[in-house]
């Protein structure tokens, strides 16, 4: 900047006597997108010295694998949210738009009522694939109930908004696709923990809702690309890629295809002639004040 400055004066006040302007111009040009750069940094920089005690021990105990910047980022586009203990978080089969993060407590995550693992702080609820590099927009059925277990506080991001900043910010991308990887090890270790510990009364019938848990988490996210044509073309790997980390086979693939109306042939040539498509509904439309804070996390971050 300060050389751009420099050659500034330099074109204006040329020897020669006459102002070279197209040098002159690009210098301008030059100062203003640097100066933007040197404010962004700065504002996130300030941001990120901005969080809370709480907050800072939270993102150094369970996210310290994003970047600080990163993680304020992720904090002012939250909301924080209490539950008490009982309280459904969320329900199953209901259509849900938000994927939360355990500040405090515990959640029970049921299946028809059996209880199949607890999310304690710093779990992750309804990523839907998130860790497989799927960015669903919009509400993804839930394949169980969250039941607060005590007293809960999560942040609560809207499913769009956040697969907005992650569409942007590649490196955040990364980091919580790694975050969200070491996440299902620890949702995987508290199953073996629940069952080792003999908190499971019933192993087979409670093998068996784990099983349909899965299955119907698969199903959710199938739908929720079925009803988006974008996203469906844009992550059809990720889907596949999804398929292989849950193993789920060609024939549980085919059977949810056909339940909700497409053969594979449609689906691996991407024929949607036939089908609908909710690219219009309150899943994808937002109001002018969610632009707003679009344009602004763009901006300023």
């Amino acid at each position: 900047v300060a050389g751009s400055t420099a050659m500034l004066f330099f074109t204006y006040f040329h020897p020669h006597g006459r102002v070279l302007w197209l040098p002159f111009k690009w210098n301008a040009l030059f100062i203003a997108i640097n100066s933007y750069r040197i404010i962004k940094v700065n504002v996130a920089e300030w941001r990120a010295n901005q969080l809370s005690e709480e907050m800072l021990k939270f993102w150094n105990d369970n996210l310290n694998g994003v970047d600080r910047k990163d993680f304020a980022k992720l904090v002012r586009l939250a909301t924080t949210e209490t539950f008490e203990e009982g309280e459904i978080v969320v329900e199953q089969d209901e259509a849900n738009r938000y994927i939360r993060l355990i500040l405090d407590g515990d959640i029970m995550a049921q299946r028809d009522n059996q209880p199949t693992y607890m999310l304690q702080k710093g779990n992750f609820v309804s990523e839907s694939g998130l860790h497989a590099g799927l960015l669903l927009n919009g509400k993804v059925e839930a394949c169980c109930s969250m039941v607060a277990n005590t007293t809960v506080r999560t942040l609560r991001w809207d499913r769009s908004e956040l697969m907005q900043l992650l569409s942007r910010e590649k490196e955040l991308m990364g980091s919580i696709r790694a975050a969200l990887s070491f996440d299902i090890v620890r949702k995987l270790k508290g199953q073996r923990a629940m069952l080792s510990e003999g908190r499971i009364s019933d192993a087979s019938h409670w093998t068996l809702k784990r099983k349909e848990q899965n299955d119907a988490r698969y199903d959710a996210i199938l739908h929720n690309l079925l009803r988006h044509r974008d996203s469906m073309v844009q992550w059809k790997d990720e889907l596949r890629n999804y398929r292989q980390i849950h193993r789920i086979d060609d024939e549980h693939h085919r059977v949810a295809l056909k339940r909700f109306g497409w053969t594979p042939e449609e689906f691996e040539g991407l024929k949607f002639e036939g089908h609908e498509q909710d690219e219009e509904d309150e899943d994808v439309k937002h109001d002018l004040k969610w632009w707003v804070k679009d344009v602004l996390m763009r901006v300023v971050g």
